[in-house]
């Protein structure tokens, strides 16, 4: 998945926001006014701004007209935020975990019934990919990633494949497409090949996340199928209305 773009500051701008937003606390979380920010931070009112638009961004902090900027230390705290990264590895490292990424699948198949059913265009045969992220050596997640034959038109160097190479970039390299962003859905379901790489009944729901991936043609080039760990993850999100 895509991240949100974020203003160019200085990055000690907004670490120095948070270490005001990590001393604040509930009812007592009101900045100082972006005059009174300048003078403390020693940078531009501009400067301030863009910062705290960022940390905005982020859901970090509110800003409201007239009343002032407000952080949110509660939304600091949470972890594996999957709005903000789409690297799993550096989702599912929260601290001195060991993070590694395992391919278990690499070439050509049929496209089963749930790519058949949910990709746009009709779909005979995929070239799939099927990545396992761990930490500590515990399955977190499991994505499952098929591209249509007919895009590819260079296989991939399996020898040098790496956690490295994600989807956006075998994209570029293989099927010569520019990936724009994913159309993303989420529900609950029971998968037998994803309970047993979690060491799960088989008939377990599992969190679900899949999408499709578009170039900035707006041309579908690829199904992304996503389960999570009940147990190894704690996949969490910050949603502004």
């Amino acid at each position: 998945m895509g991240t949100k773009k974020l203003t160019i500051v200085k990055p000690d701008v907004e670490e120095k926001l948070i270490e005001m937003i990590e001393g604040m606390s509930s009812g007592a979380n009101r900045f100082p006014t972006e005059e009174a920010l300048s003078n403390i931070l020693g940078v531009s009112r501009s400067t301030v701004r863009g910062a705290l638009l960022n940390l905005n961004k982020k859901g970090y902090v509110t800003s409201r007209q007239g009343s002032g900027n407000y952080g949110h230390p509660s939304s600091l705290k949470m972890k594996e935020r999957i709005d903000l990264c789409g690297d799993f590895l550096k989702l599912i490292n929260t601290g001195d975990d060991n993070v590694h990424f395992e391919s278990i699948r690499n070439k050509y198949i049929d496209a089963d019934e749930f790519v058949k059913k949910n990709y746009p265009y009709d779909c005979e045969r995929v070239y799939a990919m099927d990545w396992v992220y761990y930490s500590d050596d515990k399955p977190c997640i499991l994505s499952r990633n098929r591209i249509p034959a007919q895009l590819v038109k260079k296989d991939p160097d399996l020898k040098n494949l790496s956690d490295k190479d994600l989807l956006a970039t075998w994209l570029v390299q293989c099927c010569d497409r520019e990936f724009a962003y994913f159309a993303t859905h989420m529900n609950a379901r029971a998968d037998v090949e994803a309970c047993k790489l979690f060491g799960v009944p088989e008939d377990s729901l599992l969190l679900n996340w899949w999408q499709i991936a578009y170039d900035i043609y707006d041309e579908p080039v690829a199904l992304c199928d996503i389960y999570f760990h009940p147990e190894n993850t704690d996949i969490s999100l910050v949603v502004r209305v």
